[in-house]
C-alpha cells in the first residue's frame, strides 16, 4: 500500500530543477527531494537563444500559478530554486542539492555564478543540504574516471572526475529509500544553515572553491551530516524539541562525518503545531543529552511568519548528540516550575548544578535553563549568587 506520507521527489539535470519546482509548489505532498546537477544557474542564458518555455529570465514572464498571497508567479520565480511558490506552504520538503565540480553542462555546469547559488541556498534559511564532488553531468560519468586526452585541452592534467559521493562507497542519505524510511510529509525537521566545521578558518568550512573546480575541497557538504532522531521530536503550540547529532555510526563510511562537532543555525521547518506568536521572545536551549548539561541557551524573537531561529547551536558527532529546545522563557530561578522563586526551589536548583540528569528526571516538565540565573548560557556556581539574589528579591 502507498503511504501518502512517505512520497519523496528526486531528479538529475533539468530534471533536478523539475523536482525542485514539483517540490515547491506542492511542498505538502513530499517528504523529502533530491536535486542532483540541476540546471540553477538559468539567468545565464544567452540572450541569442530563445527559451520558448519561459522567454528569459528577466523578463519574468506571467505563469497559470498562484503564489504566496495570491500572486501570480512568473516564469522566473517559479524557476528560482529558493523561492517560495505554494500559495499555503511556508516551507519546503528537506530538500538535498548535490553539485558537480567538473559538471560543464550549461546552466549546471560548475562556475562562479552556480559557486554563489550554494550561498543563495545557504541564506534561504530554509535548511537545503548542499553538497559538491568531482562528478560531470552526466550518471553514467558519475563513477567512472574519463580518459584525459579525450576531455577538454584547457582542463588540468588530470581531471579528476569520479563523484567522491558516489565511488567507490555510494552515499546511502541521498538515496529514494533513505528518504522514505526517513522523513514523512507530516512532520517537522530542522533546519539548518551557516553549518560552519571549522569556524577559526575565513569562510565557511568545508569550502567548495570560488567556482573554478581545481580550487576549494574536492568534495563537501554544507549541513549534510545533520541527522536527528525523529521519535524525539516534540512539535506543540509552543514549544518544539529534537534531539541532534552528526551522522558518525552509519555503515556507509562517506556517510560519516570527518568533523567532531559542526556550528550551525536550526529553524524548526514544516511545523505541524508550533506556532509562536509574531513579536514575541521564546528560549532556546542545547541541553547534552547524556548528562542533561546546560549547554547552550539564549532569546530569539519570533518573525512576522512565525520563524524563530537558534543561532551556532554545535552539534556533535554521534554517539555524542544534544537536544534542542525552543519554548517560552521560564522564570528564573523557578526550579519546581510552580511560577514563584521561594525556598522550595532551592533543591532543584541544587540538583541542576550537580546533577542535571537527576533534575531532569525529578521535575521533568520543569526547564533546567531556569537555573541559568546569571543568563551567561551554562549552569554553573557563577549563577549562586544570582539565585541567591532572586530567592531573597529586592
Amino acid at each position: 500500500d502507498l503511504d501518502p506520507s512517505r512520497i519523496a521527489i528526486v531528479g538529475h539535470s533539468g530534471g533536478g530543477g523539475g523536482t525542485s519546482v514539483t517540490s515547491r509548489q506542492q511542498p505538502e505532498r513530499f517528504c523529502a527531494a533530491v536535486c542532483y546537477t540541476p540546471a540553477s544557474v538559468l539567468m545565464l542564458d544567452p540572450e541569442e537563444r530563445i527559451n520558448y518555455l519561459r522567454g528569459n529570465w528577466d523578463q519574468n514572464l506571467d505563469t497559470n500559478l498562484t503564489g504566496p498571497l495570491a500572486t501570480t508567479l512568473g516564469t522566473t520565480d517559479v524557476f528560482s530554486m529558493d523561492a517560495r511558490i505554494s500559495p499555503t506552504q511556508r516551507d519546503f520538503p528537506l530538500t538535498r542539492i548535490v553539485y558537480g565540480k567538473r559538471d560543464e553542462l550549461g546552466a549546471a555546469g560548475w562556475s562562479p555564478e552556480q559557486r554563489a547559488m550554494c550561498d543563495v541556498f545557504n541564506d534561504s534559511r530554509m535548511g537545503f543540504m548542499i553538497f559538491w564532488d568531482e562528478r560531470e553531468h552526466g550518471v553514467e560519468l558519475w563513477s567512472t574516471e574519463e580518459n584525459d586526452a579525450t576531455d577538454d585541452p584547457a582542463h588540468t592534467d588530470p581531471w579528476p572526475d569520479i563523484g567522491q559521493w558516489v565511488a567507490p562507497v555510494r552515499t546511502v542519505r541521498q538515496s529514494g529509500q533513505y528518504l522514505v524510511n526517513t522523513y514523512r510529509n507530516n512532520q517537522s525537521h530542522p533546519g539548518a544553515f551557516n553549518a560552519d566545521a571549522d569556524a577559526l578558518l575565513v569562510g565557511r568550512q568545508p569550502d567548495p572553491g570560488p567556482g573554478d573546480p581545481d580550487l576549494g575541497d574536492p568534495f563537501g557538504t554544507w549541513g549534510g551530516y545533520l541527522d536527528w532522531e525523529t521519535t524525539t521530536i516534540v512539535d506543540t503550540l509552543d514549544r518544539w524539541e529534537c534531539t541532534l547529532f552528526l551522522t558518525g555510526l552509519s555503515a556507509t563510511s562517506i556517510d560519516n562525518s570527518p568533523f567532531a562537532q559542526i556550528t550551525m543555525d536550526i529553524i524548526p521547518r514544516r511545523p505541524q503545531q508550533f506556532l509562536p506568536t509574531a513579536g514575541s521572545t521564546l528560549c532556546w536551549y542545547v541541553i547534552d543529552d547524556t548528562s542533561g548539561a546546560l549547554l547552550q541557551s539564549g532569546t530569539a524573537v519570533v518573525e512576522a511568519d512565525g520563524v524563530v531561529a537558534a543561532p551556532g547551536v554545535v552539534v556533535p558527532i554521534e554517539p555524542d548528540a544534544v537536544r534542542l529546545v525552543f519554548a517560552p522563557c521560564p522564570l528564573a530561578g523557578d526550579m519546581n516550575c510552580d511560577g514563584v522563586v521561594t525556598v522550595g526551589d532551592i533543591s532543584g536548583f541544587v540538583l541542576a548544578l550537580t546533577n542535571p540528569a537527576a533534575y531532569a528526571t525529578t521535575y521533568p516538565a520543569c526547564d533546567i535553563v531556569a537555573a541559568d540565573a546569571n543568563a551567561d548560557g551554562v549552569i554553573s556556581v557563577g549563577d549562586i549568587a544570582g539565585f541567591v539574589a532572586l530567592l531573597v528579591g529586592p
